[in-house]
Order: structure tokens, then C-alpha cells, then sequence
């Protein structure tokens, strides 16, 4: 599922490869590696993050508070990626892609998160994915996104 090979791509599963040929990439290891929010897996990727140390936050799971909670599970001093798939917030914030559904979190919430994920000393990356512009019309999501990464890089209010 195209949708959800960025994760894999960067933790070495997929698209070997192509990322063998860029200058200087070096795979995740995926026990450090936090995947934030991702809901409405289908059953293959639902079974291959059981299968793996990828660290999961469920979307109810998103808030001020999550930073606390990375820093708690982590064992040690690792380095720690994290991963945001961008169609975890709420359909009614904004349309990310066309998987896009409600039930998701609220944009205030994933600030909180990500501005509080930011002041964790042992980040060591980030990526963003699932965006699609063709779906974001009204540029909500692009604002979002924006938004998330100000504040996770200390920017934000």
C-alpha cells in the first residue's frame, strides 16, 4: 500500500533499492522509530507493525502529553525517529488524501504533541507523509502541516 511505505522505506522493509543509491541515507532501525496516529491500516500493515518494534501512538493517544510518554518508553539514550502520516487529523481539520476519515485528531492537539515531541533531546529525525495536495483545496492541511513543524522545531506558539 503506497500510503504507508514512507515508514517502511526509511526503516530499510522497502525500496532498497532506490534508497541504496542515495548519497548518505541510512536506514531507521525500527526500534526507533515512533509512528504517530496511523489508523485505518489495512490488514497486511496492521500485521507487519504487530510484527515490528515500531513504536505506535493511537490517535486517541495524541496530545500534550505524548512527549512524556516517548520519553518513558524509550530504552535509553537511542535515537528516535519520528513519523507523522498526516491523514491522523480529523477529516472535519482539513482533507489530507483520499483515505481521509473522521475520527481522527484535532490540529491543537497534534501542535501540542509535536511541540512537545521537539524539546526531546535524542531526536534525531522526522518526516511527514500522506499529504496530497489535489485533496487540500482549501490549503488547510498545508497550513497544518506547517504549523506542526514550527512547532516541533520550537517556532510555533
Amino acid at each position: 500500500f503506497l500510503d504507508g511505505m514512507a515508514l517502511a522505506t526509511i526503516t530499510g522493509r522497502c525500496w532498497t533499492g532506490m534508497t541504496s543509491k542515495l548519497a548518505g541515507f541510512v536506514a531507521v532501525r525500527e526500534q526507533d522509530a515512533w509512528l504517530l496516529g496511523a489508523r485505518d491500516l489495512d490488514a497486511v500493515e496492521e500485521e507487519l507493525l504487530l510484527d515490528s518494534p515500531v513504536g505506535r501512538v493511537a490517535a486517541d493517544g495524541i496530545g500534550a502529553d505524548l512527549a512524556e510518554r516517548v520519553r518513558r518508553d524509550l530504552d535509553g539514550p537511542q535515537s528516535l525517529h519520528v513519523h507523522l502520516d498526516l491523514d491522523v487529523l480529523d477529516s472535519s481539520e482539513g482533507r489530507v488524501n483520499e483515505f481521509a476519515c473522521d475520527g481522527g485528531v484535532t490540529t491543537a492537539k497534534l501542535t501540542d504533541a509535536m511541540r512537545g515531541l521537539g524539546t526531546l533531546e535524542n531526536v534525531s529525525s522526522l518526516t511527514l507523509s500522506a499529504y496530497d495536495p489535489a485533496y487540500d483545496t482549501d490549503g488547510r492541511v498545508a497550513e497544518v502541516a506547517l504549523g506542526v513543524l514550527e512547532a516541533f522545531f520550537g517556532q510555533g506558539s
